[in-house]
């Protein structure tokens, strides 16, 4: 929803790339644990990633393994690059 949103004020395209597998839920668990838990936890549905820049949206960062998971996905698909833009930070 804030991914369609933001594209649609800066006429940066949106495109649906990724599919979770899986919805463990990682609140509470250790940096190890999340790590484990993000092991192939991706599937990018789109093939509109390769050689894209790609922006990756995520409402809270704790240890980045959900982002490092999907960059990684990402980037075995053929994107670019791949950044990151996150509202809030756990320290």
């Amino acid at each position: 929803m804030i991914a369609r949103e933001l594209s649609k004020s800066t006429n940066i395209p949106h495109v649906h790339a990724l599919s979770r597998l899986g919805q463990q839920h990682q609140v509470g668990s250790r940096r190890e644990v999340r790590e484990k838990q993000m092991r192939n936890a991706f599937r990018v549905v789109s093939e509109a990633v390769e050689g894209m820049e790609v922006v990756l949206l995520d409402d809270v960062l704790t240890t980045g393994s959900t982002l490092e998971a999907a960059a990684l996905a990402l980037k075995q698909a053929g994107a670019r690059s791949v950044s990151a833009v996150v509202f809030a930070q756990v320290s």
